[in-house]
């Protein structure tokens, strides 16, 4: 995420910078690394509760779900698919001390 971010901002600094004072940057995460290193912190993957779901518990419920919903108006009814809630996904990777 933090090489994207510094790839938008140089092309937005770029922008301004007249065409023939342009440079071509390319960025590494060394500087993040050692970061890290002075800091004591490593960056690990986090495992959780993963899996996939109960395939006969969706099966069981799924003709009950239509006589559930009419409860609701269909304003309030939305599609929470494969990717409707991955915005209160918590994050893969973390920071953390040694």
């Amino acid at each position: 995420m933090l090489g994207e971010k510094r790839i938008k901002l140089f092309d937005i600094i770029n922008r301004l910078i007249p065409e023939d004072k342009k440079v071509h940057l390319s960025f590494s995460n060394g500087w993040f690394q050692k970061i890290l290193k002075r800091l004591g912190l490593r960056s690990h993957n986090s495992n959780g509760e993963r899996g996939s779901a109960n395939n006969a518990a969706i099966a069981r419920e799924l003709p009950a779900l239509p006589e559930h919903l009419r409860k609701y108006a269909p304003k309030d009814i939305f599609n929470a698919d494969k990717f409707g809630l991955y915005w209160r996904m918590t994050p893969d990777r973390a920071i953390a001390k040694k």
